[in-house]
């Protein structure tokens, strides 16, 4: 199990006073443009080469929006999205992040692709993270955008009735847990919502999108009886304790592709929202109350904030401050994306 704890600075003091200062006499135009993300790509046993074509190794993950993510050009070109945070504040993240988790930035962003059974987990809430992680550390809270998935792909969503935590146990322990999980079906353009305490896990034949808090706290209750090692452990105590119901009795919300922007999962964390433009041009605005995530799901875009042109392609992600204000975002052909921000 990997989690995130309190971060370490490693911007320095002089360079903090020169940022400031050019704050404080009107130079703000650091923090108004558009950071582009170099992703973090991540091994896993279950993973495939559909996000790093040119790799010999499974590919799982890219972290795209990621507080470790590396800015690509720009005035902050080769520092992490989490300086620029710790340096900004609520210039990049917007005061509605600020009041939820100060100057970390709040969210975590990861495209998966899977050609296996991912563990079955569970995350633990904000206080059970706290409890038995230490302090400094978040709960996990996620959705998934489905934006591929082979005809009989399915996750597991929840469990398939009411089982006692001694009979979870006792399944666990004989290597029969799938008999409590519940399996269900999804298509590409379903979206789902797995709040803490939910069981889950992603099955083959899928490319997903995930939105989540800035926690990687994962505890795994059943790993398909694969053999055990160091980076895969079962963490059975912590995941029975922190087990609760999932919200509605099916996760899955089926798209309207005629929609340009629509809301397709909310909670006190964040907000996604698909955009489908069907090549009209959309002005979004920030607001000033929380930066946008924005990652490419399809085609290319132009993206204008400020007197800037970003070239968005398939799969980019780019984050737009919150004082960024109102943005243009043109596409071409094909273009559709997905886009995160605190509410």
């Amino acid at each position: 199990m990997s989690s995130f704890g309190l971060r370490q600075k490693s911007f320095d003091w002089v360079e903090l006073t020169m940022v400031l200062a050019g704050q404080e006499s009107g130079h703000n135009s650091l923090i108004n443009q558009p950071l582009r993300l170099k992703p973090v790509f991540h091994e896993r046993v279950w993973g495939g080469h559909r996000l790093l074509t040119d790799s010999s190794i499974p590919i799982g993950e890219a972290w795209v929006v990621y507080e470790e993510c590396l800015i690509d050009g720009g005035n902050w070109h080769g520092r992490t999205l989490g300086e620029v945070a710790e340096l900004a504040g609520a210039d990049l993240l917007g005061e509605s992040a600020v009041r939820k988790t100060g100057n970390r930035f709040p969210l975590l962003v990861k495209l998966l692709h899977s050609c296996d059974w991912l563990s079955v987990q569970v995350h633990p809430d904000d206080d059970q993270a706290v409890r038995h992680e230490g302090v400094g550390h978040f709960g996990k809270t996620e959705a998934w955008h489905i934006m591929e998935a082979d005809e009989d792909a399915q996750v597991i969503y929840g469990l398939n009735g009411s089982w006692s935590r001694a009979d979870l146990e006792r399944l666990a322990n004989v290597g029969e847990f799938e008999r409590a999980l519940n399996f269900q079906p999804v298509k590409a353009g379903d979206t789902l919502f797995t709040p803490a305490g939910c069981v889950h896990a992603i099955g083959p034949g899928l490319f997903i999108y995930e939105v989540q808090q800035t926690s990687d706290i994962t505890y795994r209750l059943y790993d398909w009886n694969r053999p055990a090692s160091d980076g895969r452990a079962l963490h059975l105590e912590k995941g029975l304790d922190v087990i609760s119901g999932c919200q509605g009795s099916s996760a899955a919300v089926a798209q309207e592709r005629s929609a340009v922007r629509r809301l397709v999962a909310e909670c006190e964390f964040f907000t996604l929202e698909t955009l489908d433009p069907a090549g009209r041009a959309l002005s979004p605005s920030t607001e000033n109350r929380s930066f946008h995530a924005l990652t490419a799901t399809r085609g290319e875009a132009t993206l204008l904030v400020n007197g800037s042109n970003t070239s968005l392609s398939e799969l980019d992600s780019v984050v737009i401050p919150a004082s960024a204000g109102e943005y243009r975002l043109e596409p071409k052909t094909g273009f559709a994306g997905l886009l995160a921000r605190v509410p």
